[in-house]
C-alpha cells in the first residue's frame, strides 16, 4: 500500500509541470489530498491553497468551477487539522455558497461537521478568555456554542438522510462533547445558578444522554449482526460510554446545587457504577457485549444498589501493554473518571476521603494528558485538542480552590506544575503539526 501511495505521488509530481492551466487545480488538489491522508497537513494546505487561488482566478472568467467547492472544503479541513480554527471557519464559510445538489451528501455533512467543530473550539477559547477576565461576554460565548450545536445537528441530519452510519455516529459524539463542555463552562462561570439556568442545563443533559444511547444502541446492533465492516470502532463505544458517565456526574453536580441530594446521590451512584465496569473492561481485546447490554439496561432503569464509592484504578505505567480501545477512548475514559472523583469529593464526609478523591482525580488527569499528548504528537488530532485538555484540568483546579479553600496551597502548586509542564508539551505539539513526520 505504501509503495502504491509513493508511486501515485511521483506520478502527480511529474504531471504538475506538464499539466495545462485548466488541469493544474485538479493535480494540485490531488497532491494536497495525498499529503492530508499522510497527516502532512501543512504541506497539504500548501497545495490545496494553490489550487484555491487558481480556481478563484478561473471563477472570474467562468460562472462556476466544479472544483471550487471540494478544494475550498479541503482548505478548511487542512486548517482545522492544524488547529487554525478561524481560518478553517473562513474556508468552510466560503465553501457554503458553492455547495449544490450534485455534490455528495457526505461532503455536505463533512462541511457542517467542520463548521460545528471549529465554532465549538473557538467558543471554548472564548470561555477561557471570559474566565481569565478578558472582555468577552457570557452571552457571546453561549451564542458561539449554540451556533456550533446547530451546525453539528445539520451534519447529523444529512448523515441520517444518506444512511451514513459512521458519519452519524461522529456527529452524535461531537454534539455530545459540545453540549457537555457548554454545560460545564456555564456552570463554572455562573456564580448563582437560577431555576431557568438549571432547567436549560437539565434539558441539554437529557439530549446528551439520548445521543449516547443512540450511539451505544447502534454499536450493539452492529455487533449482534456481526457486520464488522460497518460497525463503529470499539473506541467509539468507550468514548460514548465515557460521555455517558460525564452526563450522570454533571447531572449529579447540578441536582446537588439545586438542593436535591437524593437525586444527586442516585446520579453519583450511576456514574461510579458504570465507570468502574467500563474501567475493568478497558484491557479486554474487544468490548464485552454483556457490559454494553448492562449499560443500556442501567440507563433505562436508572437505579442501582449501594452508595457511590471511589474508583479502583488499574495500574498504569510505561511498560504496560496498550489498552485495546485506542488512545482517544482512554483519554475520555480517564477524563470522565477525574470528573467523577472531583464530584465525589464535594460530598466527602472526612478530610481523608476528600484527599483520596483529589489524589484519584489528579492521577486520572495526568494519565489523560499523557495520552492526549501522544495523540497530538502522532498528528491524529490538532494542537488545540491538547490545549483544551490542559484547560479542562486548569478549570477544575480553579473550581477545587473555590470549593476547598483550605487546600489552596496544594491546589496552586498543582496548577503551577500543570503550567510548567503543559507549555512545553503544547509548544512541541504546535511545532510537530507544522513539520511533516
Amino acid at each position: 500500500m505504501r509503495q502504491e501511495h509513493e508511486a501515485a505521488l511521483h506520478a502527480l509530481e511529474r504531471a504538475l509541470p506538464l499539466a495545462s492551466a485548466q488541469l493544474q487545480p485538479a493535480v494540485l488538489d490531488a497532491l494536497g489530498q495525498h499529503y492530508y491522508l499522510t497527516r502532512s497537513y501543512a504541506t497539504a494546505l500548501h497545495y490545496h491553497h494553490r489550487a484555491f487561488v487558481l480556481l478563484q482566478h478561473a471563477a472570474l472568467r467562468e460562472s462556476e468551477h466544479a472544483l471550487l467547492f471540494p478544494v475550498t472544503l479541503h482548505c478548511g479541513e487542512d486548517y482545522r487539522a492544524l488547529g487554525a480554527y478561524m481560518q478553517a471557519c473562513d474556508m468552510y464559510e466560503r465553501a457554503l455558497p458553492h455547495l449544490h445538489a450534485e455534490h455528495e451528501m457526505k461532503s455536505a455533512a463533512l462541511l457542517y461537521l467542520g463548521l460545528g467543530y471549529c465554532n465549538y473550539a473557538l467558543s471554548y477559547q472564548a470561555a477561557q478568555a471570559l474566565n481569565a477576565g478578558e472582555d468577552v461576554k457570557l452571552e457571546e460565548m453561549e451564542r458561539g456554542f449554540q451556533r456550533a450545536i446547530g451546525f453539528v445537528v445539520q451534519s447529523r441530519e444529512i448523515c441520517q438522510l444518506s444512511s451514513d452510519l459512521p458519519g452519524e455516529v461522529a456527529a452524535c459524539l461531537l454534539l455530545v462533547v459540545v453540549e457537555l463542555d457548554f454545560i460545564t463552562r456555564r456552570r463554572q462561570l455562573v456564580s448563582a445558578p437560577g431555576a431557568e439556568f438549571l432547567t436549560s442545563c437539565f434539558s441539554l443533559l437529557d439530549d446528551v444522554e439520548e445521543q449516547c444511547r443512540q450511539v451505544l444502541v447502534s454499536c450493539q446492533d452492529m455487533l449482534k449482526q456481526g457486520n464488522t465492516s460497518t460497525a463503529p470502532h470499539g473506541e467509539t463505544t468507550y468514548v460514548a460510554l465515557a460521555y455517558l458517565v460525564r452526563t450522570f456526574i454533571q447531572r449529579a453536580a447540578l441536582t446537588r446545587l439545586s438542593g436535591h441530594e437524593d437525586l444527586a446521590r442516585r446520579e453519583r451512584a450511576l456514574a461510579t457504577h458504570l465507570y468502574q465496569h467500563a474501567l475493568d473492561a478497558l484491557g479486554e481485546p474487544d468490548f464485552p457485549m454483556a457490559l454494553l447490554q448492562a449499560v443500556l439496561s442501567l440507563q433505562a432503569e436508572r437505579s442501582i444498589d449501594g452508595s457511590p464509592t471511589l474508583l479502583c484504578l488499574p495500574d498504569f505505567n510505561e511498560e504496560a501493554p496498550p489498552f485495546q480501545c485506542g488512545l482517544s477512548g482512554q483519554v475520555e475514559v480517564y477524563y470522565a473518571a477525574a470528573e467523577v472523583a472531583e464530584e465525589l469529593n464535594r460530598t466527602a464526609t472526612s478530610s481523608e476521603d476528600a484527599h483520596s478523591c483529589y489524589t484519584c482525580a489528579e492521577r486520572c488527569f495526568h494519565v489523560a494528558l499523557r495520552l492526549a499528548n501522544a495523540i497530538v504528537s502522532s498528528q491524529e488530532r490538532e494542537p488545540g485538542y491538547l490545549v483544551r485538555c490542559y484547560q479542562r484540568y486548569a478549570c477544575i483546579l480553579e473550581e477545587r480552590s473555590i470549593a476547598a479553600p483550605e487546600l489552596w496551597e496544594e491546589t496552586s502548586r498543582t496548577l503551577m506544575g500543570l503550567l510548567k509542564n503543559g507549555l512545553p508539551q503544547v509548544q512541541n505539539a504546535i511545532i510537530s503539526a507544522q513539520i511533516p513526520l
